[in-house]
């Protein structure tokens, strides 16, 4: 159906035509309905009875979407301002390499967005699918349940109270038949629906029942007259535009999380960048560049880059395993809500029981028979009180057999009913222990009067009077007879005689004993109990053309006579006493709330572990006084029946709730289920609520986890409901709460782990700004931490399995217990992070040291003033003056200066030899040494000769005294306002005769020591141990003085660095190692947990791999400006620090067990006083 069509006015006549024009017209029959052979060729014609869902956004528009969210439009815009950066200054292509690298990767983190998304996306789908709504239809005669979506034109549908209709219907029987159709007219008063209709306005017409209604009471039998797009509901959804899907409270407090965090990025990177403006010199644009690019790093490093797609992961895979655990999640904001889950009020029957109600005991005046199917003994059926209750209980009910031959085939114990409620089924098959032609003679006999017209005579059981009626016509007298079956205490009330041996006879003081006691009897041990009764109605006043009215009731219910009473057995699940056990461990209150009466749901509460201690009336029994003289704190469970419940204030609820444990509500009607819901919202518990017929829509709404029965629950329970329990059983509530919060206390794992890197790649900015050292961690090696080493680690934590002690753990507090929490931030930033960024620095300094750069020198390097050279006229005399007196002079070879000499190279155009004495050399020196010459001469073509050698700043503490000030590297790196670098073929040369004697070989870096004087034959300097062999660095540059990457000429002031930033990547890669483990578990240690995790140890492997081809892939130098460290480098100076965290945490969660309550039973671990303290500081 298109827009125009309908946006035309409703145009239909089936409500004005006679029903014999619709049989015709759609080709049915009242007792056949429509031909399974002709479905197919409907369903051609007309298409399935389904709305035609909204135009889907298409998949580039969500991709899109992925790729322009407010993180990745940050990560866009710091790629096209490198971008830019490099435009404006082309020779450094770092800048280049950064943009490309932010493009990459904000690329592939979409992708992966978007991909888990549709994941998500596809697994809520199948969810949905699997609560499809179903109808009872007749076809070829037989009654039958089918998805609603298969239903045709002319099919003949039964509808009770609970269901939703599930297409535009013609009424065609009606027995106190209503609907709620605000989701038409806005206005939730129940609508009577009738056989008759008056109105010829379809919308208002009293004989149809549109599509998506709810029945909220009665029943009704009617024709299918429109499907799909043609109902009135499929009109208004034609024109109406799709709305968004609102965002979960998880998602909601991930993105506040990732807002605030975001912004202390921006402002870190602003003050940051603000701060190196105004520090560094040059003109604006020599500032504006690599401030920017710091800035850019700052961000990055704060911003959790893959929480976003954790929080999609977590979700997916708890939806499905909540999925393959029988519990259909309508909205993933159930699922953390969940883990939050401090009380459970649990339905009986069908959700502790199994729901498979079997005849057990059959109570008639003074008389107990045992009716169980497998030892029924039919000679009891002889009895005439027997044989008068049998009567009633199969006329008085509503259920049958499904008529499939494979049904049929079964024991009648095991057969599939249709029809009726569990009760029913049990009734139906006590009855049929007596003969299946034996039920259908009696039915037949005492058929329903007025059936099949607007007034039948029966009254569908309701919790508010508690009780189902059959008016029937009366074989043996010109009348009516009434039977009646309910709660027993309500039949009994109702009656005033009694039969007694097979004669009717007024009730009497002992007759009300006895029913009480048996009542009594049969209820304590677990089973439902109904009670029967009937009455023969005045013949002159009812009979069988009677229109009965069966909401105002023109018809007697009392001065009945009892027929006896029923019992069935239910027994409970055969998981639920484990999972209430469970719930108690896990600090869940777990109520029960049921309709029974109050001594079976004790029973059935005692056997499943809901009621562990006496209640007062057991106490006073065993203590042999009143009641009342029972001490209210020894109490701590209660039965409260519903009569009870009534007469109770606000306060007095209140009280039940918070002061009992185990607390039983007995013959609650749904209103009163509703103000528990209420009620226990007000004291602050999040509760959770079963149920699942029509009438406990709005305690399902009420609470905080509105639960459902996905089998005999109804539409419109499943429909106010936020998860449905596809099997029924309790225990899944159980499983999904325990869902609940592994995806909570996993994202936390994440944001923990993924928070502790952001202090090692924040710290390096603080030095480089606060101590002027050559940054230790570079913008690149930034993103390859968060987004290449960390991000699938990160992730991994949403495959993690429950810890041990999940169900251990009181409920959280959704006010106080946050996801990110002061304890989270202090243990990630302040403990771990400080731990991983000193492993950082002490790889950094370590490998610095190594070559030739003391940690003491390297502090104020970037700030220091060096020299800028015209290369037009580069003369090499660019000396200070030495003061002879500031210089210690001793000839006795004492390590003082013995000859203080300058060294320097001649001009380029002088071609005349260096000699000893041109060439001054230092021997033995101490005292301050000046800074010569500050061009970068070691970088030198292969046919090059070798350059003056001069002297880095290094281990050379005999020699330098503690006072070199040569600025070797921040000329390249940092300061390229204050110089600007010759190209090799630039560099100066000269050609060195040196004769025998000893010199000080200056090395571009390295350790100096004795081993490094070395006498120099003539014309050649010695070629050394190359740095990375780690022995006394002397490095000859000649003819082959290249370094070990690939090629490149030797610039070794640049080369030690890039050295040293690579060793600090490394290093908080290693730390990040015993991190991941240790962030697996909360309390428990590693032992306990396993590493049984496929997909982090799977991430374990990309990590390394990743961090490996950064560092040693040579392909990768250039992009990230990393070296391949010696093996020396690679991890050892980190892994003390990865050790030591490790094993701190360990230490830390081994107090905190002896702290943490409830987790004595998993640990043996007793409490003291050190543990509560590390339990309360460090608990996150």
């Amino acid at each position: 159906m298109d827009r125009e069509e309908a946006r035309k006015e409703v145009e239909m006549d089936e409500h004005l035509v006679d029903i014999g024009v619709l049989y015709e017209r759609y080709d049915s029959e009242p007792s056949r309905g429509i031909t399974e052979e002709s479905v197919e060729r409907r369903q051609a014609e007309d298409g399935l009875n389904k709305l035609t869902p909204p135009a889907k956004t298409p998949w580039w528009l969500l991709f899109l979407k992925e790729m322009t969210n407010a993180f990745a439009l940050l990560l866009w815009t710091g790629a096209i301002l490198c971008f830019i950066a490099y435009g404006l200054d082309t020779d450094n292509s770092e800048n280049l390499y950064l943009g490309i690298v932010l493009a990459i990767v904000n690329f592939l983190t979409g992708c992966f967005s978007y991909y888990q998304n549709a994941r998500s996306s596809a697994a809520m789908e199948a969810l949905q699918s699997m609560s499809a709504d179903t109808a009872t239809v007749l076809r070829d005669g037989q009654l039958k349940k089918i998805e609603s979506t298969q239903l045709c034109r002319g099919d003949i549908v039964k509808i009770t109270a609970g269901e939703k209709v599930p297409a535009d219907v013609r009424v065609l029987k009606s027995v106190n038949f209503k609907v709620e159709q605000s989701s038409l007219t806005g206005e939730p008063d129940e609508i009577s629906k009738t056989v008759d209709n008056t109105i010829e306005h379809p919308l208002e017409a009293q004989n149809l029942a549109f599509f998506g209604t709810l029945a909220v009471n009665g029943e009704a039998e009617a024709m299918v007259v429109n499907i799909g797009d043609f109902t009135v509901i499929g009109r208004i959804a034609t024109l109406v535009t799709h709305t968004e899907a609102e965002e979960t409270t998880l998602t909601k407090e991930i993105d506040h999380f990732i807002h605030i965090v975001s912004g202390i990025a921006i402002v870190l990177g602003i003050c940051f960048f603000t701060a190196g403006m105004i520090i560094r010199d040059g003109n604006f644009m020599e500032r504006f560049v690599p401030n920017l690019v710091f800035a850019i790093g700052v961000i990055v490093a704060n911003v959790p880059e893959g929480l976003l797609t954790t929080v999609t992961v977590s979700l997916t895979l708890t939806a499905i395993r909540m999925r393959s655990k029988n519990v259909l999640v309508k909205n993933l904001e159930t699922v953390e809500t969940l883990g939050s889950c401090s009380c459970i009020c649990s339905d009986k029957t069908g959700t502790l029981t199994e729901n498979r109600m079997t005849g057990s005991h059959v109570w008639c005046y003074d008389q107990v028979h045992d009716i169980a199917p497998r030892t029924f003994d039919k000679a009891k059926m002889e009895s005439p009180s027997f044989k008068i209750l049998h009567r009633c209980a199969a006329v008085c009910n509503d259920a049958s057999f499904e008529s499939s031959p494979e049904n049929m085939e079964k024991p009648v114990w095991d057969r599939t009913c249709v029809n009726g409620n569990a009760s029913d089924h049990g009734i139906f098959k006590f009855t049929v222990l007596a003969g299946e032609d034996v039920v259908k003679d009696l039915r037949s006999t005492y058929r329903i009067s007025g059936d099949g017209t607007e007034h039948p005579g029966r009254v569908p059981f309701n919790s508010k009077y508690k009780f189902a009626a059959s008016l029937c016509v009366n074989p043996d007298k010109a009348g009516i007879i009434e039977f009646m079956k309910g709660a027993p205490e309500q039949v009994f009330d109702r009656c005033s005689h009694i039969i007694e041996n097979g004669k009717r006879v007024p009730i009497t003081p002992k007759h009300k004993k006895a029913f009480s006691e048996a009542n009594l009897h049969l209820a304590s041990l677990g089973e439902r109990v109904l009670g029967f009764a009937e009455l023969e109605l005045n013949p002159d006043k009812y009979h069988e053309e009677f229109k009965w009215n069966t909401e105002d009731f023109n018809f007697p219910l009392e001065g009945l006579t009892f027929l006896g009473v029923i019992s069935l057995v239910d027994p409970p699940r055969s998981g639920v006493p484990q999972a209430v056990a469970k719930c108690h461990g896990a600090g869940i209150q777990v109520i029960m709330v049921t309709g029974d009466q109050p001594a079976t749901a004790k029973a059935i509460a005692k056997q499943v572990g809901i009621i562990k201690s006496k209640t007062a009336d057991e106490i006073a029994a065993e203590r042999n006084c009143d009641i009342k003289d029972v001490p209210l704190e020894d109490v701590n469970a209660v039965v409260i029946h519903g009569d009870q419940l009534k007469g109770m204030t606000d306060e007095d609820l209140k009280f039940v709730l918070s002061h009992y444990r185990d607390i039983v509500f007995a013959r609650t009607t749904p209103t009163q289920k509703l103000r528990i819901a209420e009620t226990q919202k007000e004291l602050g518990k999040v509760t959770a609520m079963t149920g699942d017929g029509v009438n406990d829509a709005p305690a399902l709404k009420a609470a905080n986890i509105g639960v459902a029965m996905g089998i005999a629950g109804t539409q419109v329970a499943m429909q106010a409901a936020d998860m449905i329990l596809a099997n029924d059983d309790f225990s899944s509530i159980v499983n999904a709460i325990e869902e609940g919060r592994l995806i909570f206390d996993n994202l936390k794992k994440s944001i923990a782990y993924t928070l502790t890197s952001n202090i090692p790649e924040i710290t390096p900015f603080l030095a480089f700004v606060i101590l002027q050292i050559p940054l230790p961690l570079s913008t690149v090696l930034i993103l390859a931490v968060d987004l290449g080493t960390d991000i699938l680690p990160a992730i991994s934590f949403a495959y993690e399995t429950a810890e041990l002690d999940i169900m251990c753990r009181k409920p959280r507090d959704p006010q106080r217990d946050r996801l990110v929490t002061n304890k989270l931030v202090i243990y990630s930033y302040l403990i771990i992070g400080y731990m991983q960024a000193a492993a950082g620095f002490y790889t950094y300094f370590q490998v610095m040291y190594d070559y030739g750069f003391k940690p003491s020198g390297l502090i104020g390097l970037t700030n220091k003033v060096v020299y800028e050279f015209d290369l037009d006229d580069m003369t090499p005399t660019v000396f200070p003056e030495v003061d002879e007196k500031k210089l210690n002079w001793d000839d006795n070879d004492s390590s003082k200066l013995h000859i203080c000499g300058r060294v320097g190279l001649r001009a380029p155009d002088d071609a005349s030899v260096a000699t000893i004495d041109s060439l001054p050399v230092f021997e033995k020196c101490s005292g301050p040494i000046f800074t010569l010459y500050n061009l970068q001469q070691y970088c030198h073509e292969k046919t090059g000769t070798p350059a003056s050698q001069m002297p880095a700043e290094s281990q050379m503490d005999a020699l330098l005294g503690g006072k070199w000030s040569y600025d070797q590297s921040v000329g390249v790196v940092y300061a390229r306002d204050k110089f600007n670098r010759p190209a090799c073929d630039a560099m100066p040369r000269a050609s060195i005769v040196l004769e025998g004697l000893t010199y000080t070989l200056f090395v571009p870096y390295g350790v100096w020591s004795v081993d490094g004087q070395k006498k120099i034959d003539e014309a050649t300097l010695d070629m050394e141990c190359m740095y990375w062999t780690r022995s006394p660095l002397i490095e000859a540059v000649g003819e082959d003085s290249t370094s070990n990457d690939g090629g490149v000429p030797v610039c070794h002031s640049t080369e030690a660095l890039k050295y040293a930033q690579s060793a600090f990547f490394l290093g908080i890669v290693v730390a990040q190692y015993a991190t991941l483990f240790f962030c697996k578990c909360r309390t428990l240690s590693l032992t306990m947990q396993g590493v049984s995790n496929w997909f982090q140890n799977f991430a374990l492997v990309v990590e390394s791999s990743v961090a490996a081809l950064v560092v040693f892939a040579p392909f990768m130098w250039v992009v990230f400006n990393t070296r391949p460290l010696e093996g020396w480098h690679v991890c050892v100076p980190a892994m003390p620090f990865a050790v030591f965290n490790y094993c701190f945490d360990e230490v830390r969660k081994y107090f905190l067990r002896q702290g943490a309550p409830n987790l004595k039973a998993i640990t043996g671990a007793s409490q003291t006083r050190f543990g509560k303290w590390v339990y309360k500081t460090t608990y996150y």
